[in-house]
């Protein structure tokens, strides 16, 4: 089951970092978010989380 939620939480994370890269900030969290939700361990996610916390001006 493991593997299935991240295979998953990959192909979230595909779509969220598309929105990303388009500059659609607030719904690319949301989706990688869900990739969170799917897979708590999935890294990319996280770090792209911070990314955007970076971009928005967000605090630490």
């Amino acid at each position: 089951m493991k593997r299935l939620s991240s295979k998953k939480a990959a192909k979230l994370f595909e779509e969220a970092l598309h929105l990303h890269q388009h500059g659609k900030l607030a719904e690319a969290e949301q989706i990688y978010r869900k990739a969170l939700e799917v897979d708590p361990t999935h890294f990319d996610s996280w770090h792209m989380l911070g990314v955007i916390a970076i971009q928005a001006g967000m605090p630490a």
